[in-house]
């Protein structure tokens, strides 16, 4: 018999997305908060729009009305590029490293006690063994077994490793303790967003996969996020790299790409450490973008856990995809970066720690019950359920905050310390234990990072803190260089309303509605109000997640540089304060309808900005894309050395100067960072013309690329600098005494970049 309108009023109230069962909204307060919120939004959207560094935001809406020229765009204008079957290698390689690192994932859960549904277990998995099979490429490749049938070996073996330790002992690894059974957490608000959410999530993974399948094109990506992965894989080990500082540093989710570079079988060029093996390290460069950008979706499930265990399932699914709806978030997570690999393993052991603390408030009131009894002096076997889950979680949360350390010192700072001074203080009670837990986790995930620059460099921090720990490889000069461009420039409060700006809207990233959203969660209205079990976790949350925001922008603003992506690894917990804003605010009855439309708005926006980045060719074929004809990421010269048969010189090298995004080079080069001591000052500096020639020849170079608006790029006030020796003059003087010639011809030169050919 079909619901009548009155029973199916009755039921939407019921499963309403702020809590549980038969929690009615207040009409009065949820109108009130309309009236508030409203015109916060209109000015949201209006910002938007108006004060952008964004000229086309504006014209991104009339997309719709041309969605042809897209995807004659999409394929670089002519059909016949169409190439979406070349993404199937790349796209199987990246499924079965995930595969390998879930299997990881699940023998290493295996022996932890840890309660969870199978959502919850499945993200664990992914991101535990993500982890895990970060720090073992690591490992191996220092001890130099870069080989393709290794990392197959190892893939093969870990699938089959964590299928058998799923089909263990019938509740191994899992906790005997009863689950909060809330509404909240079993489907709470689906009617709202549960299904919408299937849907808008589609087209969003549908963009993932595509601009993650795409070649590289930013200079960060170009210059060591990749390069420094493919250079290791030429060596077949992991070393110290004088000449590109950066790849120096942690590069904890670089390893994926590295690990399919292995991976990748059909390479030209014989790289994997095995004459046998061949790897392709474009093609594995594609699949590691793919395992990067799954890692960034994976932020937003730890969104969804934190969310629907403690807030409301509306909330962990609105926070979930206001954060995949970014386009900033959208673009880093695609293009190579690694904030967003941070943001997931920081907000993973956000939930990590949250899980802990709830159980600290069980034990804590499990021992109140029976009088003060203490379970330490226990043997491990004897301890309560909750003592040796606590244990785990502890653990765990140690884990993820050690994984994001091993991708970027910032993660230290950012991720690590305020989470382990949390939990140690948590209760203002001194948590050793737990405070110990979580150190031998970090240490575990992140450590060897740290120790290889000890042994390397002398410095676990290379190249900061020169002053303390010192470096090989590195001196004062460059150390205040480095200072100079990586830390921050005036206080003025002219500069903090500036950035404040730029990142609550007028970055050309941000989203129109993530920002409000987030700041709303803040008053009386934004927060779900909760009665039940979850309701002092609810309140803690909110205070945690206000503490750590305005830790990590104090951070950021004080110390840093001040790049707005430094901010991404906050965003999780920002999305996780909006979505919270967005279920409350769609209990009332004006938001049933404009909290879904503004959800849907946008999250057409970030499509729209997705579907017009630098470089869009989504559906154009990987071998046309490699090649670029139409130059939009390759460097026309470049072009012309990957093509040419002559340059290099066989056995001979190209020698790259002020040009440091090389990654796309498919000959022998030699380059430098430009914080790097210049190779070519080495070469030629205080010799005559015979030494200087002498030197380019022993040393096996046969070309020299100079890249005219790249030295004048780091040259400008306020940029990194680059070695003062290289000037025209420099250049003319090596021509006028025969050590150099100009190869192009007159008609086919260059103002932005000049080739030279080294004279016999």
């Amino acid at each position: 018999m079909p619901a009548s309108p009155k029973s199916r009023r009755s039921r939407d109230s019921e499963m309403s997305p702020g809590g549980g069962r038969g929690d009615k909204p207040d009409a009065t307060a949820g109108s009130l908060a309309w009236w508030v919120f409203g015109p916060l939004c209109l000015v949201a959207f209006a910002l938007y729009f108006l004060d952008s560094n964004d000229p086309l935001r504006a014209e991104d809406l009339f997309l719709l009305l041309i969605p042809d020229e897209v995807l004659r765009l999409w394929v670089d204008g002519d059909w016949a590029n169409f190439g979406l079957a070349s993404r199937l290698g790349p796209t199987v390689v990246a499924a079965v490293w995930l595969l390998a690192c879930r299997g990881l994932g699940q023998l290493l859960l295996r022996f932890l006690t840890l309660s969870g549904d199978a959502v919850e277990r499945l993200v664990l998995e992914l991101v535990t063994g993500l982890a895990a099979g970060s720090a073992l490429t690591l490992a191996v490749g220092l001890a130099g077994w870069l080989n393709g049938p290794l990392f197959w070996s190892i893939a093969i073996g870990a699938m089959v490793a964590g299928w058998l330790a799923a089909r263990g002992t019938p509740g191994a690894g899992k906790s005997a303790l009863p689950r909060r059974d809330d509404a909240s957490r079993i489907g709470a608000g689906f009617g709202f967003v549960g299904w919408r959410c299937g849907i808008w999530l589609a087209p969003l993974a549908a963009m993932i996969w595509l601009a993650a399948c795409m070649p590289p094109w930013e200079f960060d990506v170009m210059a060591y996020h990749l390069q420094v992965p493919k250079e290791w894989l030429h060596d077949g080990s992991i070393h110290f790299l004088p000449h590109n500082v950066y790849g120096n540093m942690p590069l904890g989710a670089e390893m994926h790409p590295l690990a399919t570079m292995v991976m990748s079988p059909g390479g030209p060029d014989g790289f994997g450490g095995s004459s046998s093996w061949r790897s392709d390290w474009f093609a594995g460069a594609i699949a590691g973008k793919l395992v990067i950008a799954a890692l960034g979706a994976l932020s937003a499930a730890g969104v969804f856990l934190i969310g629907r265990r403690w807030l409301s399932f509306a909330a962990g699914c609105c926070g979930a995809l206001l954060l995949l709806a970014t386009p900033l978030v959208l673009q880093n997570a695609t293009i190579g970066h690694n904030e967003m690999v941070i943001g997931c393993y920081g907000v993973l052991a956000w939930y990590a720690a949250l899980r802990w603390a709830e159980l600290a408030s069980d034990e804590s009131s499990a021992k109140a019950n029976k009088g003060g009894s203490d379970d330490k002096n226990l043997a491990p076997k004897q301890r309560s359920p909750i003592a040796s889950e606590m244990q785990s979680w502890a653990l765990l949360a140690g884990w993820f905050a050690g994984a994001a350390a091993a991708c970027k010192y910032t993660a230290v700072v950012f991720v690590a310390a305020p989470l382990w001074c949390a939990v140690l203080l948590w209760g203002w009670r001194w948590r050793w234990r737990a405070a110990a837990w979580m150190m031998a986790g970090g240490v575990a995930a992140g450590g060897l990072w740290y120790g290889k620059n000890v042994v390397e460099t002398g410095n676990p921090v290379y190249p900061l803190a020169y002053s303390v720990f010192g470096g090989d490889g590195w001196d004062v000069d460059k150390c205040e260089r480095w200072r100079q461009a990586h830390f921050a420039h005036g206080h003025r409060p002219a500069q903090l309303y500036e950035k404040l700006r730029r990142v609550g809207w007028k970055e050309a990233g941000q989203s129109p509605l993530l920002p409000v959203l987030a700041l709303f969660a803040l008053t009386p209205w934004g927060w779900p109000r909760r009665d039940d079990a979850s309701g002092d976790m609810s309140a803690r949350i909110r205070r945690w997640a206000v503490v750590w925001l305005l830790l990590v922008g104090a951070i950021w603003w004080g110390v840093t540089h001040r790049l707005e992506r430094f901010l991404l690894p906050s965003f999780p917990v920002a999305a996780l304060l909006a979505g919270a804003a967005a279920a409350e605010l769609a209990r009332a009855k004006p938001g049933r309808r404009a909290m879904p439309g503004l959800l849907a708005l946008t999250l057409l926006l970030a499509l729209l900005v997705a579907a017009r980045t630098p470089d869009a060719r989504y559906f154009t074929g990987l071998d046309y894309l490699r090649h670029d004809p139409q130059s939009l990421r390759l460097h026309p010269t470049h072009r012309l050395i990957n093509q040419s048969p002559d340059i290099p010189l066989a056995g001979q090298q190209v020698l790259m100067v002020a040009d440091a995004q090389v990654f796309n080079l498919e000959k022998p080069i030699v380059y430098n960072s430009c914080f790097d001591d210049c190779r070519l000052t080495k070469l030629v500096r205080d010799k005559s013309a015979i030494q200087r020639r002498q030197a380019l020849h022993e040393a096996g170079i046969s070309h020299v690329f100079v890249h005219w608006s790249e030295l004048r790029r780091y040259r400008e006030p306020g940029n990194y600098g680059f070695d003062e020796h290289i000037t025209p003059e420099l250049f003319a003087e090596l021509v006028a005494q025969g050590v150099l010639t100009e190869t192009l011809p007159v008609d086919q030169r260059e103002t932005s970049s000049t080739l030279y050919t080294v004279l016999p």
